[in-house]
């Protein structure tokens, strides 16, 4: 059959236009597996004892967040769990009362709290009761909302070293991360251990080895999770909260943790506090050379960021931390309205305050005034009659935040935690900024991605 040349061309055009097609599969296969075209992820931790507050899981305004990390679960050793260098411990416990544990098993870490105490319209006989029935509630009327349990967090890092040290205490704590999920009904598991090697208590157990154990940790509880994926028909998440410091970076093998994880939480706030002399930001975004200048020299946001791509950190796996707190000094000169001063020491009112209590008692209030540092994009606030400082993040600060979530290409924001913005001010900022778009699309401020 001969064919003519319209026909020729029309066939050619159609093999043209699926061979165009099938090369580009590949590329839209790995984009998907890769998160490229996901929503961007809102990631809100939510403490067990906010419910002690009057703050109650069914409170939380769901629609604004992908994600909630319940803190914290801890992990049961000789029967016990706690930190005595942090002043307490106590028997291992499930709903039912003590129970008896394999060391490097997950344990609820308020038993009576997460989930023995009735709530209203709950009796005893619920199998599940407290915060764990509230946010399978919340839940339920959320479908998109995906819980976690976190654990460790800075007071109960103490096991993790001699969890991650055997082969056997590794795979008891993979095990009983899958029976926890299953057991209380939730999505994925985040480790916040504070820190590999030291840094974290003094007295938490810590060894050189940590480096290698933590990767090996998290195979294992990445091989069980997937394995009960699979039977279960889901995907269970596995998360990390990361250091924002070189040593952290130094002390992990980020670059193959990277590998095994969902993504990682940057912990990027806490870059100063009351616990030095010198009054300076909890989270700048950027390093300020007047911080420098001033004997002031503990990194940024941006810096934490860098680090991280640094080690081999894909930014799409990379989720931005954000402080709904302040941290403030007293008694600091009233140069440069407080900032970067040697004050008297942490103030007991402001030392650590949470947004809402700043919103509402603190700014442009009671003679503080706000005040704006355009290096770091952070406020701060100050009073010149008692030299209080406080350094904070507001609605303009986590804007900036978001806009260089988006033009770094990251996978979202973290923040630490939803009790402290009860009037959901910076939540609202970071939903109407980032659940309404998609990754790497939109909110592009180039301004945001700085070299420094």
């Amino acid at each position: 059959m001969i064919l003519k040349p319209t026909t020729i061309r029309k066939r050619r055009s159609i093999v043209l236009i699926l061979t165009m097609i099938l090369s580009m599969l590949p590329v839209s296969i790995a984009a998907a597996k890769g998160g490229e075209k996901q929503d961007y992820k809102i990631v809100g931790y939510y403490t067990s004892w906010s419910a002690y507050s009057g703050y109650q899981a069914l409170e939380i305004d769901a629609k604004k967040l992908s994600h909630i990390n319940y803190a914290f679960a801890d992990i049961c050793w000789d029967n016990q769990h706690g930190n005595p260098n942090a002043g307490a411990t106590w028997s291992c416990q499930d709903v039912n009362g003590d129970i008896s544990m394999p060391n490097g098993s997950i344990v609820l870490g308020d038993p009576w709290i997460d989930v023995q105490k009735p709530n209203e319209g709950e009796t005893w006989s619920d199998p599940i009761r407290g915060n764990f029935s509230q946010l399978m509630k919340l839940k339920q009327a959320n479908p998109h909302l995906q819980t976690l349990i976190s654990v460790g967090g800075w007071t109960w890092s103490n096991r993790f070293s001699d969890v991650a040290a055997s082969a056997q205490t590794r795979e008891q704590f993979a095990d009983s991360a899958v029976d926890f999920l299953r057991k209380y009904h939730f999505d994925g598991v985040d480790l916040d251990w504070e820190y590999p090697v030291g840094g974290g208590l003094d007295g938490n157990s810590a060894r050189p080895e940590d480096k290698q154990n933590y990767t090996l940790l998290l195979q294992n509880v990445r091989k069980k999770l997937d394995a009960a994926g699979k039977a279960d028909g889901k995907h269970y998440l596995l998360t990390i909260a990361s250091g924002a410091s070189q040593s952290f970076v130094n002390h992990t093998e980020l670059k193959k943790i990277a590998k095994v994880v969902d993504w990682i939480n940057i912990m990027t706030y806490d870059f100063n506090g009351t616990w030095q002399k010198t009054s300076a930001h909890n989270a700048p975004l950027y390093d300020d050379p007047a911080a420098k200048a001033a004997g002031v020299n503990s990194g940024s946001v941006h810096s934490a960021v860098r680090q991280h791509l640094g080690a081999g950190v894909p930014a799409g796996k990379l989720v931005l931390g954000m402080p709904f707190y302040g941290h403030g000094w007293d008694g600091c000169p009233a140069l440069n309205n407080g900032e970067y001063q040697v004050c008297a020491g942490g103030s007991a009112a402001a030392g650590s305050v949470n947004f809402s209590v700043l919103q509402d008692q603190y700014i442009n209030k009671n003679g503080y005034t706000r005040y704006w540092n355009d290096k770091s994009k952070v406020p701060f606030l100050y009073n010149p009659t008692n030299g209080t400082f406080i350094s904070y993040d507001d609605e303009q600060s986590v804007g900036h935040k978001t806009a260089y979530i988006a033009s770094n290409k990251l996978a979202g924001a973290m923040f630490w935690e939803l009790g402290g913005d009860r009037n959901n001010t910076l939540l609202s900022k970071l939903a109407a900024d980032l659940l309404s778009q998609k990754k790497h699309g939109g909110h592009d401020d180039g301004d945001e991605d700085q070299d420094e």
